[in-house]
Protein backbone atom coordinates (compact mmCIF):
# COMPACT_ATOMS: atom_id res chain seq x y z
CA UNK A 1 0.00 0.00 0.00
CA UNK A 2 2.46 2.38 0.90
CA UNK A 3 4.33 1.40 -2.07
CA UNK A 4 1.70 2.45 -4.13
CA UNK A 5 1.01 5.87 -2.57
CA UNK A 6 4.69 6.49 -3.21
CA UNK A 7 4.70 5.59 -6.80
CA UNK A 8 1.40 8.13 -7.21
CA UNK A 9 3.06 10.82 -5.39
CA UNK A 10 5.40 11.98 -7.54
CA UNK A 11 2.57 12.99 -10.19
CA UNK A 12 0.20 14.29 -7.25
CA UNK A 13 2.90 16.46 -6.14
CA UNK A 14 3.54 17.69 -9.73
CA UNK A 15 0.13 18.69 -10.71
CA UNK A 16 -0.47 20.52 -6.94
CA UNK A 17 2.84 22.41 -8.20
CA UNK A 18 1.21 23.85 -11.17
CA UNK A 19 -2.00 24.40 -9.38
CA UNK A 20 -0.41 26.72 -6.21
CA UNK A 21 1.51 28.57 -7.99
CA UNK A 22 -1.33 29.31 -10.62
CA UNK A 23 -3.31 30.51 -7.36
CA UNK A 24 -0.33 32.36 -6.20
CA UNK A 25 -0.97 34.33 -9.24
CA UNK A 26 -4.60 34.66 -8.43
CA UNK A 27 -5.72 32.21 -11.38
CA UNK A 28 -6.78 28.52 -10.84
CA UNK A 29 -6.25 25.76 -13.26
CA UNK A 30 -8.69 22.95 -14.45
CA UNK A 31 -7.18 19.47 -15.03
CA UNK A 32 -8.66 16.99 -17.56
CA UNK A 33 -7.63 13.33 -18.11
CA UNK A 34 -5.78 12.51 -20.70
CA UNK A 35 -3.60 9.46 -21.90
CA UNK A 36 0.14 9.87 -23.62
CA UNK A 37 1.72 7.13 -24.82
CA UNK A 38 5.38 5.90 -24.05
CA UNK A 39 5.86 4.07 -27.29
CA UNK A 40 2.85 1.53 -27.31
CA UNK A 41 2.12 1.70 -23.35
CA UNK A 42 -0.84 4.34 -22.19
CA UNK A 43 0.55 6.57 -19.73
CA UNK A 44 -2.51 8.37 -17.50
CA UNK A 45 -1.74 11.99 -17.16
CA UNK A 46 -3.70 15.18 -16.10
CA UNK A 47 -3.54 18.39 -18.14
CA UNK A 48 -4.42 21.86 -18.09
CA UNK A 49 -4.77 24.69 -19.71
CA UNK A 50 -2.14 27.83 -19.02
CA UNK A 51 -4.87 30.52 -17.66
CA UNK A 52 -5.07 33.78 -19.68
CA UNK A 53 -3.62 37.38 -18.25
CA UNK A 54 -0.35 35.84 -16.80
CA UNK A 55 2.76 37.59 -17.60
CA UNK A 56 5.59 35.04 -20.00
CA UNK A 57 7.61 35.06 -16.36
CA UNK A 58 4.39 34.31 -14.67
CA UNK A 59 3.45 31.38 -17.34
CA UNK A 60 7.05 29.74 -16.80
CA UNK A 61 6.92 29.64 -13.03
CA UNK A 62 3.31 27.73 -13.58
CA UNK A 63 4.79 25.51 -15.85
CA UNK A 64 8.19 24.98 -13.61
CA UNK A 65 6.66 24.82 -10.56
CA UNK A 66 5.51 21.19 -11.50
CA UNK A 67 8.63 19.52 -11.95
CA UNK A 68 10.06 21.76 -8.73
CA UNK A 69 7.53 20.83 -6.48
CA UNK A 70 8.25 16.91 -7.22
CA UNK A 71 11.87 17.05 -7.23
CA UNK A 72 12.05 19.16 -4.26
CA UNK A 73 10.69 16.30 -2.11
CA UNK A 74 12.94 13.96 -3.19
CA UNK A 75 15.46 14.58 -0.16
CA UNK A 76 12.62 14.11 2.18
CA UNK A 77 10.62 10.89 1.31
CA UNK A 78 11.94 6.26 0.55
CA UNK A 79 13.77 5.99 -2.24
CA UNK A 80 11.01 4.96 -4.22
CA UNK A 81 9.63 8.19 -4.52
CA UNK A 82 12.89 9.64 -5.86
CA UNK A 83 13.23 6.55 -8.42
CA UNK A 84 9.07 7.45 -9.70
CA UNK A 85 10.06 11.21 -9.90
CA UNK A 86 13.44 11.15 -11.56
CA UNK A 87 11.90 8.57 -14.22
CA UNK A 88 8.84 10.97 -14.73
CA UNK A 89 11.18 13.94 -15.22
CA UNK A 90 13.37 11.64 -17.89
CA UNK A 91 10.57 9.98 -20.00
CA UNK A 92 8.13 12.75 -19.58
CA UNK A 93 8.95 14.18 -23.09
CA UNK A 94 8.63 10.96 -24.82
CA UNK A 95 4.91 10.58 -23.90
CA UNK A 96 3.96 13.75 -23.14
CA UNK A 97 3.71 15.09 -26.63
CA UNK A 98 2.49 18.81 -27.20
CA UNK A 99 1.06 19.48 -24.22
CA UNK A 100 3.66 19.39 -21.84
CA UNK A 101 5.31 21.33 -19.11
CA UNK A 102 8.64 22.22 -21.49
CA UNK A 103 6.24 23.91 -24.39
CA UNK A 104 4.94 26.12 -21.52
CA UNK A 105 8.09 27.59 -20.77
CA UNK A 106 8.42 28.81 -24.13
CA UNK A 107 5.23 29.31 -25.49
CA UNK A 108 1.61 30.23 -24.79
CA UNK A 109 -0.83 27.93 -23.92
CA UNK A 110 -3.85 29.83 -22.83
CA UNK A 111 -7.63 28.39 -21.86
Amino acid sequence: MLTGILVALPMVLHEMGHFFVALIFGKRIRFTFAVGNFFEIPVPRATWKMPEGLTKNQQRLVSQAGFAAELLAMPFLPWIYSAVALAHFLLYPWYAGMENDFTGMGQVRQE
